[in-house]
C-alpha cells in the first residue's frame, strides 16, 4: 500500500480484513485523494491503478455528468418534458417527466428493483432487446415528484436521451465522453458498455480504474471543473447534493443529511462519515465518497454482499480519514495529479506525451489534459 502514515495504513487496512463470520468483504481496491494529492491507495491481488472495475450504479453519477455536459451544451434542456409519443396522453402521469425528474428519481415510474427475484430492472437488463423501449412503456404509480422511487428504468430513459443528443450511435456516445468528460478529467481506463441498440448501459455497466474513479468524484468536488475548463454547467454539482422530497438522495448522488429509515438499504446515508459526505454507490459495494469539508474523496470497490455492500465499513474508513486528515498539514513529498497548460485542455490540441509515472504509467492513445485545484490527471511521484 502507497502511504507512509501508519494511521492511514490501519484506517485501509480495516476495509481488507475478512470478518471472522458472515458474508466476506471481498474489497478490491482503496484509493484516497486529500487536498489533490494520492495520500495512499491499496489493491487486492491481482488488482491494480489500471484495473477497470465494474461501477455497478456508479455508473448513473457518470451518466449524471454526461446529462449535464449536454445541458451545458445547450443539446438537452434538463427541465423540458421527455418527448416520448407515448407518454403524451393528457391523463398520462409520465407527460410531464423530465430529465431533472429522472435523474433525481423523482419522476413517479415506480421503484423497479428488489432484492432476490425477477424484477423490472432485471427483465431489462437480460431479456429485453431494447431496453429504453421497455422502460418507457412502464407506467408510473405517482405524477414527478409526488414520492421517490430508486428507478434503474429512469436512468436507461436517460441513455436513450444521451444516445439520441450525441448523434444516434454508440460512436458517437463514445465520442462525446471522451471528448469532454474522460479527456478532460484524465479518466484513461474508462470503459462504457452498449446495448443493441447502441443505448449506453448507463444504469449500471460502466468500468474504470479505482484511479479515474478518484478522478471522476474530483470533477465534483471542484463543481465540475477540469482544470480551468468547465465540464458540467454552474449549479450542476449543487443539484447532485440537494435532497429530493424526503429521500437521502440528491441528483446522481447519495447524500449523509439524514440516516432515516430506508426501504431498500435499511437507513439512508452513511454512517460514521462527515455530514457534508456525498456519494456515487453500486452494487456489492462500489463506492465514490466525496467530502467537501475535507477536500477529500476516498474509493472502494469491492464484490461485498455484506449488507449495503459493506457500507458501514467504508462509512467506519471515511470516518477514521476524516479524524486523521482534519488538520492534517498539504505534504509536499506526496503524489500529485499533475496540472497542465490550459491549452492542452482544448479538445483539438494535442497533448505532448505524458511523463511516465513511479504510481502507474498512462494508457497510451489517450488525451491526458488537466484540472486546476486539485490538478488532477495523473498521479506522479
Amino acid at each position: 500500500m502507497q502511504t507512509g502514515d501508519e494511521r492511514l495504513r490501519r484506517a485501509i487496512d480495516d476495509a481488507f480484513v475478512e470478518p471472522d463470520a458472515g458474508a466476506r468483504r471481498r474489497t478490491q481496491a482503496v484509493v484516497v485523494v486529500h487536498r489533490g494529492r494520492l495520500l495512499a491507495e491499496r489493491y487486492a491481488p491481482d488488482v491494480g491503478p489500471d484495473t477497470p472495475l465494474p461501477g455497478h450504479s456508479i455508473s448513473k453519477s457518470v451518466t449524471h455528468a454526461l446529462i449535464g455536459v449536454l445541458a451545458r451544451q445547450h443539446r438537452l434542456d434538463p427541465d423540458r418534458p421527455v418527448p416520448v409519443p407515448a407518454w403524451q396522453a393528457p391523463d398520462d402521469p409520465r407527460a410531464g417527466i423530465t430529465p431533472n425528474h429522472l435523474l433525481a428519481m423523482a419522476s413517479g415510474l415506480r421503484w423497479d428493483e428488489r432484492s432476490g427475484g425477477w424484477d423490472e430492472a432485471t427483465r431489462h437488463w437480460f431479456d429485453e432487446p431494447d431496453p429504453a423501449a421497455y422502460a418507457l412503456s412502464v407506467p408510473a404509480v405517482a405524477r414527478p415528484n409526488e414520492q421517490w422511487g430508486y428507478s434503474n428504468l429512469g436512468y436507461t430513459v436517460l441513455s436513450r436521451l444521451l444516445r439520441d443528443a450525441a448523434g444516434g450511435r454508440a460512436a458517437d456516445v463514445l465520442a462525446l465522453a471522451q471528448r469532454e468528460l474522460f479527456g478532460p478529467t484524465g479518466m484513461r481506463h474508462a470503459v462504457m458498455t452498449f446495448d443493441s441498440t447502441g443505448t449506453p448501459q448507463g444504469s449500471n455497466l460502466f468500468l474504470a480504474s479505482a484511479r479515474d474513479w478518484a478522478r471522476f468524484g474530483l470533477l465534483y468536488l471542484n463543481d465540475g471543473l477540469a482544470g480551468t475548463r468547465r465540464v458540467l454547467p454552474p449549479g450542476w454539482v449543487a443539484a447532485a447534493r440537494t435532497p429530493t422530497l424526503d429521500a437521502g438522495y440528491g441528483s446522481g448522488f447519495w447524500l449523509n443529511h439524514t440516516d432515516a429509515p430506508h426501504p431498500l438499504p435499511g437507513r439512508w446515508g452513511m454512517p460514521g462519515a462527515p455530514a457534508d459526505a456525498y456519494f456515487a454507490r453500486g452494487y456489492l459495494g462500489q463506492f465514490i465518497v466525496i467530502v467537501p469539508s475535507l477536500d477529500l474523496v476516498v474509493v472502494r470497490l469491492g464484490i461485498s454482499y455484506r449488507p449495503g455492500g459493506d457500507i458501514a465499513t467504508v462509512g467506519r474508513m471515511v470516518g477514521a480519514l476524516a479524524a486523521i486528515l482534519g488538520d492534517r498539514p498539504e505534504h509536499p513529498t506526496q503524489a500529485r495529479l499533475t496540472q497542465a497548460s490550459p491549452a492542452q485542455a482544448s479538445p483539438t490540441q494535442a497533448p505532448p506525451p505524458p511523463r511516465a509515472s513511479r504510481l502507474g504509467r498512462p494508457g497510451a492513445g489517450r488525451a491526458v489534459r488537466p484540472w486546476r485545484r486539485p490538478a488532477l490527471t495523473r498521479f506522479t511521484s
